[in-house]
């Protein structure tokens, strides 16, 4: 257990049972890259493609405090813009929650990403 230092939360990154998205980690990367919604002139102004996504899981399955790590929000391209807000409309249907003996629990995801357009 920690406090995550983005949202003050307290969030578990070990747990017993991970979160899952239905249907997994390419069922996830589908939903992202066909919610983007980027025109081709968005991809060629884009100088960075390689990027970590952190996110929590919250007990109910909802994606709260999505961000992207080492990168201030002034300088996001419009890719990660758009895969920020994908994120952020993930339906809260779509992940089972983090379990720790047996409950479900808020838990921090990691996701490195390296998207070649």
């Amino acid at each position: 257990l920690l406090i995550d230092e983005f949202s003050g939360k307290e969030v578990y990154v070990f747990v017993d049972e991970q979160p899952s998205y239905e249907g997994g980690t390419m069922a996830l990367m589908t939903y992202l890259i066909e919610n983007i919604n980027l025109k081709q002139e968005d991809v060629n102004n884009c100088t960075r493609f390689s990027f970590t996504l952190q996110f929590i899981v919250d007990v109910d399955g909802s994606v709260i405090f999505p961000r992207i790590l080492k990168v201030k929000e002034s300088d996001l391209t419009i890719w990660e813009k758009r895969m920020l807000e994908s994120l952020k409309n993930i339906p809260k249907w779509s992940w089972s929650p983090g379990k720790c003996k047996g409950q479900a629990v808020p838990v921090l995801i990691t996701m490195p990403l390296n998207i070649r357009p």
